[in-house]
């Protein structure tokens, strides 16, 4: 195959982004492993990476020939554990974040998609009701403290999925967000 190297810059992420930015708009030269380029070599078929895309810049090179289609595959994960934050409850461990969807999925999908996602969290705190973790105590805190942690998920949902949508309504937004679309959709990830 002659193109489609994956390429990870291996710095922080605002730092990679601002590079890439530099680059794409023609400030600076193009990058290499001075700026931390790391180009990922596959010995042969079947080999494959496994990485936190979201923790690196990363991009593949556009495929110029190869004798077979290219299969890509691109798993996302979630702990069944969701208190793996730095304290429970603190959101801190979900990296998932309504705006990136907008490029990716029809917009059909996205809000429906997302909203199940918070759901599934809610539901597994509230869980902790029903499956013996909140213990029988005259002592309501513990109770109050699970809904609101419940709560709190599905308000965050909802003000993501209205600030989102509200971005259309803000010319300033909807241009941000119409340019980080199509950076995206150009296989640019911020």
């Amino acid at each position: 195959m002659r193109g489609g190297a994956l390429q990870v810059i291996t710095k922080p992420v605002e730092e990679a982004t601002a590079l890439v930015l530099a680059e794409k708009a023609g400030t600076r030269p193009p990058l290499g492993q001075e700026d931390g380029v790391l180009e990922v070599a596959y010995p042969r078929k079947g080999w494959c990476i496994l990485m936190q895309g979201g923790l690196f810049w990363h991009q593949v090179t556009p495929v110029v020939s190869a004798p077979e289609p290219r299969i890509t595959c691109i798993n996302s994960y979630q702990s069944r554990r969701i208190f793996l934050g730095k304290t429970a409850f603190d959101g801190k461990d979900d990296f998932t974040r309504y705006e990136y969807f907008g490029a990716i999925d029809d917009a059909g999908v996205v809000p429906l998609e997302y909203a199940i996602h918070k759901a599934w969290r809610a539901q597994t705190v509230l869980n902790m009701l029903a499956d013996g973790t909140v213990p029988f105590s005259e002592d309501k805190s513990m109770i109050l403290s699970v809904l609101d942690h419940a709560i709190a998920e599905l308000q965050q949902c909802k003000h993501s999925i209205e600030s989102v949508e509200n971005h259309s309504k803000d010319p300033r937004k909807k241009e941000e967000w119409d340019e980080a679309a199509a950076l995206r959709a150009k296989g640019l990830r911020l």
